[in-house]
């Protein structure tokens, strides 16, 4: 959260406004910075292993699905009118979400099963995290799965 405050607060002007074009810069020169920092690494799920850093891979997660509309839903599951707005006016988005395989997305009501919508494509993931930079992700996807 203090990161994101932190990027947020870098990112303004004078009167409060979001520069977007600065926030865009900000966030390819962080990938670029951990392209470079992940691939110094030859077998980051070992060095994350003898870390401790836990099971759960939400870097993995962060460049294979929105991890952030993933943490959302399940918070607002406890919510069923927030659900039932979700469901009528973001469908299309919660679909995505369920093709990326958020297990919370395909459990709502009327959102078909993973089959009927198929895996989403790298070039949809880039566009979605990257500005379309498929490379970028690829090279961080590979990086955090990589063992030698």
């Amino acid at each position: 959260m203090t990161a994101t405050q932190q990027f947020v607060t870098d990112c303004q002007g004078a009167r409060g406004e979001f520069k977007t074009e600065v926030g865009k810069l900000r966030l390819k020169e962080l990938c670029s910075l951990e392209q470079n920092l992940i691939r110094a690494i030859d077998n980051y799920p070992r060095l994350r292993r003898q870390r401790n850093l836990g099971d759960s891979m939400t870097e993995v997660a962060a460049v294979s699905y929105d991890l952030i509309a993933h943490t959302t839903l399940c918070l607002l599951s406890r919510f069923p009118k927030w659900i039932d707005y979700g469901l009528r006016e973001h469908r299309p988005l919660i679909a995505a979400l369920a093709s990326m395989n958020s297990w919370n997305a395909k459990e709502l009501p009327g959102v078909k099963p993973k089959d009927e919508f198929g895996p989403v494509m790298k070039a949809d993931l880039a566009k979605r995290f990257f500005f379309g930079d498929v490379a970028a992700l690829e090279a961080l996807d590979t990086g955090y799965t990589r063992s030698s």
